[in-house]
């Protein structure tokens, strides 16, 4: 028995020799993501868990062929351009990625970020939700719905304002509040996880859709935001963009904090749109994240290709679970 219990030993730190050796010095893959410029001495805020490239033990290989499958079909037909995915299932850390580096266009607005700042400034002074301020639509500005009722020229408080900008994707609202915020917890968030900042209005900004997913795992494990302002942010963001894309196709009972930013034009291109979506979704249990950015001929079709890849993701989550009570 003692023999037996000695070669076990041995096998078991062969094996994770052979882990650490043959995967970079990491455990499976595990890297943890800390501030961008952290400012502390003693400590190193840790924002996120992610897993490094190759991370071959957690990576849904069999999920990942179904989506590359889905998107070598639609190319083919010549309405999909191109196609960045990435998924992260938050508790177990299985994950897969298609084209992550592949860099997209949320607009001239990070609205996340911003939203993120206030609720930052907040946690030191919660009076800054309810600073007043004036609503005004700004020039060239937009927005896709009208659920926050705020009226021209009337006050409003600044969380009024965020929840405009995030669940009616209002331009305007983003604009007053970018000018109203201390750009010093502006510019540290943007510094905290990585975003490279500006302070002008008309610049694009451009992320990987992984990148993206770490606005979501730091209010998801609130690493960044205590609880209280983490659970805030994705109530608010729960309230927008449903049955769009990536959740279109989902069943009704299924909860999700998602942003869609619908199609938007190609630069340069009449017939040719873009369009990303990214955020979480609380399958029962097992909760994941699932990002995607498309590029292709019609918005109709974006969308749909998108709802496809969501229903993708959930059906193999159902399989995968479906012994569970």
């Amino acid at each position: 028995m003692v023999f037996v219990f000695f070669l076990t030993g041995i096998f078991t730190g062969g094996l994770f020799l052979f882990i650490w050796v043959f995967n970079g010095g990491h455990f499976y893959g595990i890297q943890k993501v800390h501030q961008a410029n952290s400012q502390y001495k003693f400590t190193n805020p840790l924002l996120a868990v992610d897993l490094e490239q190759p991370g071959f033990f957690l990576q849904n290989d069999g999920l990942k062929g179904n989506i590359e499958s889905q998107i070598a079909k639609a190319q083919a037909g010549g309405q999909l351009k191109t196609a960045a995915f990435y998924f992260q299932e938050m508790e177990s850390g299985r994950w897969l990625s298609i084209n992550e580096d592949a860099k997209y266009s949320l607009g001239k607005f990070l609205k996340v970020p911003i939203m993120i700042a206030y609720f930052k400034e907040a946690e030191a002074d919660p009076a800054v939700l309810k600073k007043m301020l004036v609503y005004k639509t700004q020039p060239g500005a937009g927005s896709t719905g009208n659920q926050v009722d705020l009226h021209e020229g009337q006050q409003y408080p600044a969380e009024d304002l965020i929840k405009d900008m995030i669940i009616d994707d209002s331009d305007s609202s983003a604009i007053i509040l970018f000018d109203n915020i201390d750009k010093n917890y502006l510019n540290e968030v943007y510094s905290d996880l990585g975003i490279g900042y500006h302070e002008d209005k008309t610049s694009e900004d451009y992320l990987t859709v992984k990148f993206s997913s770490l606005f979501y795992r730091v209010l998801y494990n609130a690493t960044y935001l205590d609880a209280q302002y983490s659970e805030e942010a994705l109530s608010i963001i729960n309230q927008s963009d449903q049955g769009t894309g990536l959740a279109r196709s989902l069943p009704n009972d299924v909860t999700y904090a998602h942003r869609n930013r619908g199609a938007v034009p190609m630069p340069g291109s009449s017939d040719t749109f873009m369009e990303t979506d990214c955020g979480l979704f609380y399958f029962p249990g097992h909760p994941y994240i699932l990002c995607g950015s498309v590029t292709g001929k019609g918005s109709s079709f974006l969308d749909n290709f998108l709802a496809q890849v969501g229903q993708l993701v959930y059906e193999d989550m159902s399989e995968k679970y479906k012994n569970e009570n």
